[in-house]
């Protein structure tokens, strides 16, 4: 397990940061499935959010390697923004 500390402004303190992974998929006007990732950074101490960041795949109609996540992440990421709390 790897161990991440970022300052926290409400605990005004180095702390401990959880990492939580959330996925959700849309599909576009044009029939392509876009999967986005959330990365959300969260205090061990008080629970507030530090940060999160949004990762999106798309996968496109028609394309032949299209399926797995994994396989789209390397040509398709797309990094959306990054929000801070």
């Amino acid at each position: 397990m790897i161990s991440v500390s970022e300052f926290c402004p409400r605990c005004q303190s180095l702390q401990t940061v959880e990492v939580t992974v959330s996925q959700r998929e849309e599909v576009d006007a044009d029939g392509n499935r876009r999967t986005i990732v959330t990365k959300s950074y969260h205090c061990v101490g008080c629970g507030s959010t530090l940060r999160s960041e949004d990762f999106e795949f798309v996968e496109e109609v028609g394309d032949s390697e299209a399926g797995e996540i994994g396989q789209q992440a390397t040509e398709g990421e797309t990094r959306i923004d990054e929000k801070h709390d």
